[in-house]
């Protein structure tokens, strides 16, 4: 035998290789009797075994959401920057404001002066 048998994921428990009958192969765990059969050979029974569908599964959700949270950091990145940007221009905004203010203020103190 190539490969070697792992424990059962859920219960721990050491796996066997047997065959009732060829070409019918099949792996076992000897504590839960998790089976996986009906293998033309005990190779491919191995492989079943040791293949966890769960693992696999999981790494597709976890690669998927990296790329997600990637993309959606990227995202926040960039409003973060946008807001940045927006906020920068608004302050130099209110600053010309106040000094039209400040000028405007001028110009009717020095009006009031001409009326009075």
């Amino acid at each position: 035998m190539g490969e070697e048998l792992k424990a059962r994921p859920f219960c721990g428990g050491e796996a066997r290789h047997y065959a009732p009958g060829p070409p019918d192969n099949h792996v076992e765990c000897v504590r839960c009797h998790a089976d996986v059969g009906g293998f033309g050979t005990e190779a491919d029974a191995v492989s079943a075994w040791n293949t966890r569908e769960t693992e696999r599964r999981l790494k597709q959700v976890i690669s998927a959401d990296k790329d997600e949270y990637d993309t959606m950091r990227w995202e926040y990145e960039k409003k973060v920057a946008d807001l940045e940007a927006e906020r920068e221009a608004f302050r130099e905004l209110a600053s010309a404001l106040m000094g039209l203010e400040c000028e405007f203020r001028r110009i009717v103190s020095k009006f009031e002066g001409m009326v009075r």
